[in-house]
């Protein structure tokens, strides 16, 4: 008997949250707002100012219901709609729209008088669009008021969102793509470089960038009882930068990962002892360190990097006694630069 009475309340549970299900499924479907052409219009005005709205509301969740003088499609009754938004038609000789919206939530009526005589015909279906759009908006922000009157109905989650979005709009995303102009200086135990850099970074998995550069470092001359040393430095890098502080602040604070590939071109003169010689000799690099920045303007900043690392091939110039040139021991880049997301 005990085991008859637990399935007969597992059943009833089960049919208790079926029930549920449905029902908040229905309210969700009573997300709906009606159109009203009124009047006399022009198919094709109608058709697009039915078009534009509808695809305006409809992104949001909320389906639209159209009637139109002397022809409903599909037909709705009042009570099933959210909101009756009602247009007036306009015309060549009088060239005004009144929109009125009933608002059961809030249980008032909005009205606005659209004047069209100055802009072209081909742009009132969009400008009336538009303003009706504004004016449901407008017109439900007062559910979000604190001293507002409770709403006639469930209020869906489509129209709550559409609140909360008219209220705080969503900020714009960073455009993901950006460019980077920095001038280095980087030093090794045999070897002091300066140079500049130019790269392209992807914010896509903001907080983590991705920057792919390329530049050029001079040599400054080393000399030694044998000969002079000179040469350039060509390369490109990967860099990984992680962000500490919110893109979108005034300071910005990054860790950076560093890979550095290129080719340095050294030459030597000759002198007495040393028939002088130039050599192109790969190179490798793994650096990390920080890059702070302060905005100067909308999309610009100026940064400061201070990077430390080594190469994982060891570079050496000799005048046939001692290397002059080395990048083998650890390595210290300082950058400086701009970077400006368009």
């Amino acid at each position: 008997m005990s085991r008859a009475r637990s399935i007969l309340a597992l059943a009833i549970t089960l049919a208790s949250f079926a029930w549920s299900l449905a029902n908040a499924e229905a309210q969700d479907s009573h997300a709906r707002v009606e159109l009203h052409l009124e009047g006399e219009w022009p198919r094709e005005l109608s058709d697009d100012v039915v078009q534009s709205f509808e695809a305006s509301v409809e992104e949001r969740g909320i389906e639209v219901v159209v009637r139109r003088d002397g022809l409903e499609v599909p037909p709705v009754s009042d009570d099933a709609a959210l909101a009756v938004v009602v247009i007036s038609a306009p015309s060549v000789d009088a060239p005004t729209s009144t929109i009125t919206v009933r608002d059961r939530l809030t249980r008032k009526v909005v009205e606005r008088v659209v004047p069209l005589g100055a802009e072209p015909v081909d742009v009132w279906s969009v400008l009336l669009a538009g303003a009706a759009d504004e004016l449901l908006r407008a017109s439900w922000i007062e559910l979000s008021m604190p001293d507002a009157p409770p709403p006639s109905a469930a209020v869906p989650a489509a129209v709550s969102d559409v609140v909360a979005r008219s209220i705080d709009p969503p900020i714009p995303p960073d455009p993901p793509w950006g460019v980077a102009l920095d001038a280095e200086l980087a030093a090794s135990e045999g070897a002091l470089l300066v140079g500049g850099r130019v790269a392209l970074a992807n914010a896509s998995l903001d907080p983590l960038l991705i920057g792919i550069g390329v530049g050029a470092l001079g040599l400054l001359p080393r000399t030694s009882e044998r000969a002079r040393f000179e040469g350039v430095l060509a390369f490109a890098d990967l860099d990984l930068r992680l962000s500490l502080l919110p893109r979108r602040g005034e300071a910005r604070l990054a860790v950076v990962g560093l890979a550095r590939v290129g080719a340095l071109y050294v030459s030597a003169s000759a002198s007495e002892g040393f028939r002088g010689s130039s050599d192109v000799i790969p190179t490798l690099a793994i650096l990390g360190g920080l890059r702070g920045g302060l905005a100067l303007g909308p999309g610009t900043q100026i940064v400061l990097g201070l990077l430390v690392g080594a190469p994982v091939l060891a570079v050496a110039a000799s005048d046939g006694a001692s290397d002059v040139v080395s990048l083998s021991g650890p390595m210290v880049i300082v950058d400086l630069g701009v970077e400006i997301w368009p």
